[in-house]
């Protein structure tokens, strides 16, 4: 499954999993799919860059990626939680 998040200048696709683990517990995961630059490799290689736009466009992956990585999913979360710059539901 894929998603597209639009900048200003290109489109980054994300790359969807879900993976259930346990007792029908789920984890999903996102990652950057078909990059066009070097730097859309870098937006889920690793957390916390040190370079400001880079991590804005993180959290842009993170955050609008995961609602539609959600709903994509069937899941439709009627409670949002934002901590420390890291979306979760």
């Amino acid at each position: 499954m894929t998603v597209d998040i639009e900048f200003p200048e290109r489109n980054v696709t994300l790359g969807l999993w879900e993976i259930r683990v346990g007792r029908g517990r789920s984890t999903c995961w996102i990652r950057t799919l078909i990059p066009i630059q070097k730097l859309d490799k870098n937006l889920t290689a690793r957390l916390y860059w040190s370079d400001l736009d880079l991590r804005v466009m993180q959290e842009i992956v993170l955050g609008v990626g995961g609602v539609r990585m959600l709903r994509a999913l069937g899941y439709n979360p009627s409670v949002w939680h934002m901590n420390e710059g890291h979306a979760a539901s």
